[in-house]
């Protein structure tokens, strides 16, 4: 079987699907700032796969803010290879192929993600809150 990062191209879409953010606003003395991304695959078709990327930022015990968001992205096959027997999505295990290298897949959603709630806590005259630029995936959050 031909491996999967060989026979994906480059065309790559990358669709936000939702923003939610709540402020809390209820400051406690101390709390735990919990982020944590999940990724998910969407769809196999025979040409294309999609997976959904989540990330979720709150404090526990609930206090400030609780944001969350989620980004749709498809990956397609080169065209060589669409009908190929060698080259059926299906056949692939996507959650796995992923977790080896999430940059090849992903199109900087990693880098978006920060930048959004960066730019959603600092607005207003607030310090933004800086999450890392990369995904960081517990074994639990991959469907």
């Amino acid at each position: 079987m031909l491996e999967l990062k060989d026979i994906i191209s480059n065309r790559i879409t990358t669709i936000l699907q939702s923003v939610r953010y709540d402020l809390i606003g209820d400051d406690v003395e101390e709390c735990t700032l919990v982020c944590e991304d999940k990724f998910e695959v969407n769809e196999v078709t025979s040409d294309r796969f999609s997976f959904f990327i989540n990330r979720h930022v709150r404090f526990e015990p609930a206090s400030t803010f609780d944001i969350e968001i989620r980004f749709m992205t498809e990956r397609y096959l080169k065209e060589e290879y669409i009908g190929h027997v060698e080259a059926e999505l299906e056949k692939y295990e996507i959650k796995n192929e992923f977790m080896k290298d999430t940059s090849f897949y992903t199109n900087y959603e990693d880098s978006w993600v920060s930048m959004i709630i960066a730019q959603l806590t600092g607005s207003f005259g607030n310090s933004p809150l800086i999450t890392p630029p990369m995904f960081c995936f517990e074994e639990e959050n991959v469907d």
